[in-house]
């Protein structure tokens, strides 16, 4: 009989990264990911010699073995997001800042002078 205190913190941390699983949820996941993970049947009699601490184990293993669920690494990215997201607020600012003192638009024609006059001659009639 496996013990249900571990059983209880198993599932407070899945909850923690998942706030509506319930231990069948956590169950079902866990030999999901084993059957997926080995390619065996989801009756296979191994499986069912797993204990959820065992699977939980397992998982976790697994889980965090790959470097892109690092959690040090999502911390770094997030932060790195929220810098950049200021940074992008700051420039918008600034765009806005700018264009608050430059209220008036320009008079048409006022930069004549700077277009090209070499320009091909386009023709928008076509034949029929």
């Amino acid at each position: 009989m496996p013990d249900l205190r571990k059983i209880e913190e198993l599932v407070k941390a899945e909850r923690l990264a998942r706030p509506s699983a319930s231990t069948k949820d956590l169950v079902r996941h866990l030999r999901n990911w084993w059957c997926m993970k080995y390619g065996r049947p989801f009756k296979d009699p191994l499986l069912d010699a797993y204990t959820l601490e065992e699977l939980f184990y397992e998982f976790m293993t697994y889980f965090y073995m790959n470097p892109d669920n690092d959690p040090l690494k999502r911390m770094a990215e997030d932060q790195k997001l929220s810098e950049d997201e200021t940074w992008a607020a700051e420039q918008l600012a600034a765009m806005q800042e700018s264009a608050d003192q430059n209220a008036s638009p320009p008079e048409l024609g006022e930069n004549k002078e700077s277009l090209p006059t070499d320009l091909p001659e386009f023709n928008t009639k076509f034949e029929e």
